[in-house]
């Protein structure tokens, strides 16, 4: 059968489709029609698009799925323009035609509000001087311009120059944002883990605070508390930083031990060096630790200084002896009990040290 007849009867027809046409003919329709338009030509044969759409099909779900994994603390992994250094399984988001915004950023729009200063950012991938940053969209400042952004009702961050950020969740039970690269100040006035900050590296929840976190040009995270305190989480570790005291997450690592603000440079070269694996170093830490490094010893006291096995008695014992020598376990406080991992005795350190890290 040639599909000439298919399309306007001229040509051979078929047996079966004639038979078809007979069955059918009690429907056929009787009023008189107006004439065909002048015919036109023939549309492509419909196998190729047909199993190229199933493929393009195929291809969304499957990006689908790959943007829909979660990252660090169950937020999605970091979308990124071409060009941008990203953390593992990110997806791209599509940059506008230049000088044609790609969603409303203006008062109007839906998100938290935003006001540049010392020029225009970048909402969405359009220039803007002020506006609101809608979820999913990136906010970022040139190298000669500040943001300051609200969240919420809870408080507000400073966005620094060179910076990348974006809200991936907001509602009652959790303000989020990720913060791709650059540096911000936050300061918040909310209930424990409703502010949350997501980097390459780790994940800054907060706990009642205020504090500077910045992403280097090697995907590190550096976080500073300057009030309340933040707990420090990536790569199945959680790190307590309290006010006066600042930490660095590796990519690979996640977070690591937390100094006090006014550190020593050679105890900040000793603990980067622990902290990278090597053990002469947890001596070296031990040695140079005064009372003021109190955040230090308690982190080490609590992870045994990294060790595993039958190693980690050994390493917790060291680090309350020297925790003992410096007056900074409590009365009555037995090392055994420590150097054993007892929940109870590392839970009345802690509470100890409480008062040291916001004193009244």
């Amino acid at each position: 059968m040639s599909d000439d007849y298919l399309w306007d009867k001229s040509g051979p027809p078929d047996p079966e489709v004639e038979r078809l046409e007979g069955l059918f003919a009690p429907m056929r329709h009787e009023a008189p029609l107006s004439a065909p338009p002048r015919r036109a030509p023939r549309p492509p044969r419909r196998g190729p698009w047909i199993a190229g759409g199933l493929l393009a099909a195929a291809a969304a779900a499957a990006l689908w799925l790959a943007v829909d994994r979660s990252g660090p603390g169950g937020v999605a992994p970091i979308a990124v323009e071409s060009g941008d250094a990203a953390p593992s399984g990110p997806s791209p988001l599509a940059r506008p035609p230049t000088g044609r915004p790609a969603v409303d950023c203006s008062d109007r729009a839906q998100g938290f509000p935003f006001e540049a200063r010392g020029g225009a950012l970048t909402c969405g991938g359009g220039a803007a001087s002020a506006g609101r940053l809608p979820i999913g969209e990136w906010l970022e400042t040139p190298a000669d311009v500040t943001a300051k952004l609200s969240v919420a009702d809870i408080g507000a961050l400073e966005l620094q120059p060179g910076s990348k950020l974006r809200i991936t969740k907001t509602g009652k039970e959790e303000h989020r944002l990720e913060l791709m690269r650059g540096r911000l100040s936050a300061k918040v006035d909310a209930p424990p883990r409703l502010f949350v900050i997501d980097t390459p590296a780790a994940t800054a929840i907060d706990l009642g605070c205020a504090y500077e976190l910045w992403v280097d040009e090697r995907e590190r995270s550096h976080l500073a508390v300057t009030s309340g305190a933040v707990s420090w989480e990536g790569k199945g570790r959680v790190v307590f930083v309290p006010a006066g005291a600042e930490a660095v997450a590796e990519p690979l690592r996640g977070p690591g031990t937390p100094i006090a603000l006014d550190a020593t440079k050679e105890l900040r070269a000793a603990v980067a060096s622990h902290d990278a694996g090597e053990p002469p170093a947890l001596a070296r830490v031990l040695e140079l630790a005064r009372a003021s490094d109190s955040i230090t010893l308690y982190t080490l006291l609590v992870d045994a200084g990294g060790r595993r096995g039958p190693e980690q008695r050994s390493a917790r014992d060291t680090v309350a002896r020297r925790m003992a020598a410096l007056s900074l376990l409590p009365p009555r406080t037995v090392v055994s009990q420590l150097a054993a991992g007892e929940e109870a005795s590392l839970v009345s350190v802690r509470d100890h040290l409480m008062t040291r890290w916001f004193p009244e």
